[in-house]
């Protein structure tokens, strides 16, 4: 099992984020089966608002990463740095990682306006979120993830491989891609309401 332990948090932010959480080749694994309707969902429209209008939310294309035997790596990975991360920086009171999220942002069509990820009306919420880099950050432009901590938003690493840890009441966003295409894996962890 490949897990680096190399850990980044600063304490003002309340972000930590870990790089190489997977190698170069399984970051293209994750990529190209993207389009293996066995692994993944069908490939759909994650456009939110309407297009023709500025009132669009988000405008993105998105399918969802089926639990399955051939996929348990991912999910095996991910469950590994997500307790380990909670443990050392959050000790939040989590259940459940929710399904796993492929997105693609592609140039002229690619982006998520400023948002948070929990919700309020049930009994179990989304408390962690996370979002791992997947595409080379040399292949487009734009597509920045922003958490929006202070005046100004903190800009988020690009490396390939990094994944970005955040409570999910964070203001967030991805900004406008404007040329090439961003891929990103997006996760969200659930537990009992806070107290």
């Amino acid at each position: 099992m490949h897990v680096n332990q190399s850990w980044s948090y600063n304490l003002n932010e309340r972000w930590s984020y870990n790089p190489n959480l997977f190698t170069g080749a399984e970051l293209d694994t994750i990529i190209n089966n993207s389009e293996n309707t066995l692994l993944y969902t069908e490939m759909q429209s994650g456009l939110i608002g309407e297009k023709t209008s500025n009132n669009s939310i988000r405008d993105s294309q998105v399918s969802w990463i089926n639990c399955i035997e051939d996929n348990a790596w991912i999910y095996q990975r991910l469950n590994d740095v997500v307790f380990h991360n909670n443990e050392k920086f959050y000790n939040f009171d989590l259940t459940e990682m929710q399904p796993l999220q492929f997105t693609k942002y592609p140039a002229g069509s690619g982006f998520y306006v400023s948002h948070i990820d929990m919700a309020y009306k049930s009994s179990s919420i989304r408390k962690l979120s996370f979002s791992v880099q997947l595409s080379d950050p040399s292949t487009y432009e734009g597509g920045d993830l922003l958490l929006h901590l202070r005046r100004k938003p903190t800009k988020m690493p690009r490396d390939r491989g990094t994944i970005i840890f955040f409570p999910s009441w964070t203001l967030h966003e991805v900004t406008p891609v404007t040329s090439g295409v961003r891929y990103s894996l997006v996760g969200w962890v659930t537990g009992p309401r806070f107290k």
